[in-house]
């Protein structure tokens, strides 16, 4: 476990009666309690730590990828990255957050002023959660201790559930504990005599361009040095090896410093199946392990995970997640903890920080370039089996600048169709606004809250769609709460994750990369590919092919409501309208191949009714001081 948590009231000691057996429930549970430090209630566990810089105490945890950047800065000889976060404070004010990559989620204190800030990293790799009961504000990396701590009674909190059913992640700053927050990415929380208030300290921009023949040169250096810091967190470190474009170049970059640096053999850790499984990816990795000469652990996987036997999970995660692979990762993290690989590099969020450039087909047929636009689509169909002339011909009909009336465009739309191939609709498919409570619905704003992005409207986005796609994901706030989700189940194991893609200077240099250098010769993710060229075995550097895992995740489903039948869904009257969720039940079960949307919403009933019987518990366990 790595964690913190700290109390506070506005400028002086926290009184509280049973204060000290709450700290003294975290001393049991090998917390190491540090109130003597900090002069306020504070705990800290495992590679969480405190460190002090003039009047400034620093508590939190961190994982610096320019922590040597920021030591030459600072001319500092600290080695720990929370001291190097203490002295950056202390020595170039409150703009120190601008010297910091990676992930932190740390809380400061002036011991001369009382002043309190608490910041969460640019991207959210690190969770940082608070809340406000009887004037105390608890604030903590770890969900359980900061519930545990303030006492704050325990209330679910019915937008969040919706949120959840409707597999979105709209509002950042709410959990599923009513008046427990998340402090968002790129956040900074301040609590002084007036009270607290929080304010963005950094936003996520769209840089100059660059020229995209040179960026993928840039984009290897950049990762290499982001990788360097990686493995300086710890001897033991190691990296998730999917055989996939992304995990593969970290993989590869990773090993090669590794070997440089103390002339060992890189471990890495795989998930394989059996070689007649579509889902199989040894080919891939065995390549990557044979080239770099790594340290391969493989994971055997003969069964879809059983949404059954979830409740581990559950009392792990606490809130609501939405990540269907987290019980895989869980495996992942507690072979690597076996291994003793405390720290692992891995290539979540590749995709979106990479990018695969595929709005670039509308900037083309916007300014009309046809035969660009032909040659991509040609050359995609190429290499991915995908057709030309039905989404040719659908790209011309609706960024091509004909009016919606237009006889040229009615003509290319019903071209298009024809050409395309047909999807098999069923009728009456059920979606989370059909199952979700009528009272739930009536609290909010259904249409607003869950509407769906339109894309770009005028003639100016569709000439820059992609930079303006790029962007639109990297700001999204499923980014942050993914990053949550697979940080609570590292840390349960001992284990941290480093994701080298969200290095500040990684995601501005793939910001500032055209769409030219992300979809080229009908390749998507060129710029990585480029990067990769005489690093990465060919068979890797150039698949066309992404591994789909559906067929294991409807196994997963179907299995879970074949086992609990009639209790599938039960204990959630006052979330669901019981006969939909049943009718959607009987229509996954009675389909011959069930619609992918309703398998999701299933997976998700499924969780949230495991939850609600946790919560249940653990309101029982807080009410006697005892969730921690």
């Amino acid at each position: 476990m790595h964690a913190f948590v700290i109390s506070f009231t506005n400028g002086s000691k926290v009184e509280c009666k049973d204060v000290s057996q709450k700290m003294t429930r975290l001393d049991a549970a090998n917390w190491r309690v540090a109130s003597e430090q900090t002069g306020y209630p504070t705990a800290v566990v495992g590679r969480a730590t405190l460190a002090n810089a003039d009047n400034w105490v620093v508590c939190g945890l961190a994982l610096l990828t320019n922590a040597s950047t920021l030591r030459e800065c600072l001319k500092s000889s600290e080695t720990d990255d929370i001291s190097l976060i203490a002295e950056a404070r202390a020595k170039l004010g409150r703009s120190f957050h601008e010297h910091l990559s990676g992930g932190f989620s740390v809380v400061l204190v002036n011991q001369k002023s009382g002043e309190v800030e608490g910041y969460r990293d640019h991207f959210g790799v690190i969770p940082f959660h608070y809340c406000i009961y009887d004037g105390v504000l608890t604030c903590g990396s770890d969900i359980r201790s900061v519930l545990h701590l303030s006492a704050i009674p325990l209330a679910e909190d019915k937008t969040r559930i919706s949120d959840f059913l409707f597999s979105e992640d709209v509002d950042p700053r709410i959990t599923a504990f009513s008046g427990l927050g998340r402090l968002q990415a790129a956040h900074v929380l301040t609590f002084d005599k007036d009270g607290m208030s929080i304010q963005r300290y950094w936003m996520c921009e769209q840089p100059l361009m660059i020229d995209a023949d040179t960026a993928a040169s840039e984009l290897c250096q950049r990762l290499n040095s982001a990788i360097a810091e990686c493995l300086t967190k710890s001897t033991e470190s190691g990296a998730m090896l999917s055989g996939g474009l992304d995990s593969s170049s970290l993989t590869a970059l990773a090993a090669k410093v590794q070997f440089q640096k103390a002339k060992e053999l890189f471990p890495t850790l795989s998930f394989v199946y059996e070689k007649s499984s579509s889902m199989d990816e040894s080919v891939y990795i065995d390549a990557i392990n044979s080239e770099f000469r790594t340290k391969p652990h493989k994971i055997d996987i003969s069964d879809a995970p059983k949404l059954a036997e979830l409740s581990d999970l559950i009392e792990e995660q606490m809130d609501l997640f939405l990540g269907f692979g987290i019980p895989k990762s869980r495996t992942i993290y507690r072979e690597a903890a076996q291994k003793n690989i405390l720290i692992i590099i891995d290539g979540h969020g590749g995709d979106e920080v990479i990018s695969h450039g595929h709005d670039r087909l509308i900037e083309l047929a916007t300014a009309r370039k046809w035969w660009l636009l032909f040659w991509e689509m040609q050359g995609s169909a190429r290499i991915y089996g995908t057709p030309i002339w039905g989404p040719f011909l659908w790209y011309a009909a609706h960024y091509g600048g004909l009016s919606e009336k237009h006889i040229v465009r009615r003509v290319l739309i019903r071209l298009a169709r024809q050409a395309l191939p047909r999807k098999a609709e069923r009728e009456n498919m059920l979606a989370a606004k059909d199952v979700v409570s009528e009272d739930i619905l009536e609290s909010i704003d259904r249409e607003t809250r869950y509407a769906k992005d339109v894309g770009p409207k005028t003639k100016a986005e569709r000439l820059s769609a992609e930079r303006i796609a790029h962007l639109k994901v990297l700001r999204d706030p499923r980014i942050e709460t993914a990053f949550e989700a697979l940080h609570r189940s590292a840390v349960q194991q001992g284990v941290l994750p480093m994701y080298p893609f969200f290095d500040r200077d990684v995601v501005e240099l793939c910001l500032s990369v055209p769409s030219s250098g992300k979809l080229r010769n009908g390749r998507t993710r060129w710029v990585l590919r480029e990067a990769m060229r005489g690093i990465l075995p060919e068979t890797v550097r150039t698949r066309s092919t992404k591994t789909s895992f559906n067929d294991e995740f409807q196994a997963s489903v179907l299995q879970y409501l074949k086992t609990t039948g009639d209790d599938a869904f039960s204990g959630l009257d006052r979330y669901v309208r019981q006969d939909q969720v049943i009718k959607l039940k009987n229509s996954v079960l009675e389909s011959e191949s069930p619609d992918v949307e309703e398998l999701r919403l299933c997976w998700r009933l499924a969780v949230l009714r495991q939850w609600t019987f946790a919560f249940e518990s653990w309101k029982t366990l807080q009410r006697r001081g005892e969730l921690i």
